[in-house]
Parts: structure tokens; C-alpha cells; sequence
């Protein structure tokens, strides 16, 4: 049973167990990939290439007449340079692969808080995205109430396009959140959730827990190509941003969460919401225990 048709099948009311632990992922393609894979070099899309290749290429992932979503960060109006959003060429370098192993459907995705349009158009993923044949959907989004069966998320309402891909891609950067001190796999599916966001923050580290354990996508690939040091997660100054030049690709979200928080000199253990994925065997917060392929382009 594949990923859409076991969600269209079990649709409603279904539990965190369900979404989480049901719901089939890619595994592993084989010993001799990696886990996860972390590449440092110049160009961005033969970065992205290099770690998707890491993890056993994109054809591992994506099959022949597949719909994709690629779920970014694109909630700010804000440009490239300045982090606060997925950087647009990692967006068109991860369409592009998609469309080489032959998905019927690339769209791009996210629930934005500054305006919608001026975000996609500001972060330049609109353009990008759509110049590599994605389509691109950011405004009249549709929602379905799901019963999360989390900590703290009982219920809430999930992007109909999740429920309805084949396969989910977590396209997150890197950087600072004033909350929940850093934001990046994990946290990015705030932006696929609708109703009041604002009310998850009250308990944001149970919250990004529980999104984690119901949204499992199929890989996530990771911006760090720059990162906002402090001021997110909104930013808006280059004194803020650090260029690392590094992308990085993996099965296990909390995993690329784990390591993402050391560009930023922090252990997953100072991370309310990595300790409570460990203790809930969300993921692998211990990248020991990982078959890490590091690469320089």
C-alpha cells in the first residue's frame, strides 16, 4: 500500500499512530547509503544532487507519474540573502530532480505569514520553482481536520495537499526563532497547518514535537547554504546571516534537526523539542548512531 492511498483510505479522524507510524516512508535504499548526507561546496544545485545521490539518488524517492509536494520555508517577504527563508535555487534544484525521475506533478507549497504573493515573490521561489515546471500554490489553501492524537495537538486541520501526495519533500533553512531557538525540519510544518497558529506557540516544543511525529515526509533536504544567527525567524539584516555554503539531505527529519543546531553552536539537548523527539522515539537525535557521509564539492 502506497503513501496516497493508504491516506485516502483511512482519511478521516486519523490518530498520531496512524499519520505517524502507518503511514509508509522510503526506507533506507540500501547499506552502503547514507542516513544522512551533508555536502559543503559553491554551487547550490550540485550540492543538493550530490546529497539526494548520498541517500540513493532521487529515483529512490520519486517514481514515474508521482505528485510531489516540497514543502519551503517561504513564510516572510523577505530575500534570499537575508535567511529567513529556504533558498530558491535548492527549491528549482529539487523540482528539476523530480522531473528527471518523471513526476507527473511538482507542486510547491506553504502557508505564509507576511502576504503570500509578496513572500514567494520576494524569497524568489516563484520564480524559480515555476521556471523549473513546478506549480506553485500559496494563496486558498484548503485545510481537513485531522485527529493528531498528540501532547498537545488533540485535533488540528492539515494541508489537503499533504493528505493528497504521493510524496512530501521538507525543504526547511537553517535559523533563529525567537520561541523555540531554532527552526528548521521540524518546525517548518507550522506552515502546514491552518487554523489559529498563534495558539501552538504557547506550548511550542510539545507542538513541533507532535507536527514531527504526524508529518513524516518522504526526505528532507536542508538549507544551510546561509543561516540567521539571531533576530528569526523573521530577520531583515545581513549582520544577522552567516554564509556555510552546506546542504544537507536525510531520511530521519530529527536527525537533520540534530544536526543542524551545531552550525548554530548548540547541542540537540538544548532543544526543548529534540529532547522531547528522543523521548518519544521520534527520530535520532545521536548522529553516532547514523551512517553520516560528509562531502566537499
Amino acid at each position: 500500500m502506497d503513501r496516497r492511498h493508504f491516506l485516502r483510505t483511512g482519511a478521516v479522524g486519523l490518530s498520531a499512530a496512524a499519520l505517524a507510524g502507518l503511514v509508509p516512508r522510503v526506507a533506507r535504499a540500501q547499506s552502503t547509503t547514507a542516513d544522512l548526507a551533508i555536502v559543503r561546496g559553491k554551487g547550490i544545485a550540485a550540492m543538493v544532487t550530490r546529497a539526494v545521490d548520498a541517500l540513493g539518488g532521487i529515483g529512490h524517492f520519486v517514481k514515474s507519474g508521482e505528485t510531489v509536494l516540497l514543502k519551503p520555508n517561504a513564510a516572510w517577504d523577505r530575500t534570499p540573502e537575508l535567511g529567513a527563508t529556504t533558498h530558491p535555487e535548492v527549491v528549482a534544484a529539487l523540482v528539476a530532480l523530480c522531473k528527471k525521475a518523471g513526476a507527473g506533478k511538482v507542486i510547491v507549497a506553504d502557508r505564509t505569514c507576511h502576504d503570500a504573493k509578496k513572500s514567494f515573490e520576494s524569497s524568489g521561489i516563484l520564480v524559480a520553482a515555476q521556471k523549473e515546471g513546478a506549480e506553485v500554490l500559496y494563496e486558498d489553501l484548503t485545510y481537513t481536520a485531522r485527529t493528531f492524537g498528540g501532547e498537545g495537538m488533540k485535533e488540528w486541520s492539515l494541508l489537503d495537499l499533504y493528505i493528497k501526495a504521493d510524496k512530501v519533500i521538507n525543504v526547511p533553512v537553517v535559523k533563529h526563532h525567537g520561541l523555540s531557538r531554532m527552526t528548521c525540519a521540524m518546525k517548518n510544518w507550522f506552515g502546514a497547518v491552518g487554523g489559529k497558529r498563534a495558539l501552538l506557540h504557547a506550548d511550542i516544543h510539545t507542538t513541533v514535537a507532535d507536527l514531527a511525529a504526524a508529518c513524516r515526509p518522504s526526505l528532507t533536504v536542508v538549507d544551510a547554504t546561509r543561516i540567521l544567527l539571531d533576530n528569526g525567524p523573521t530577520g531583515g539584516s545581513l549582520e544577522d546571516v552567516k554564509t556555510m555554503d552546506m546542504v544537507a539531505a536525510g531520511y530521519d527529519q530529527v536527525a537533520c534537526d540534530a544536526w543542524a543546531c551545531t552550525l548554530m553552536d548548540m547541542k540537540w539537548t538544548d532543544l526543548g523539542y529534540l529532547k522531547k523527539a528522543a523521548e518519544r522515539k521520534i527520530g535520532e537525535t545521536d548522529l553516532a548512531r547514523l551512517k553520516v557521509e560528509r562531502i566537499e564539492l
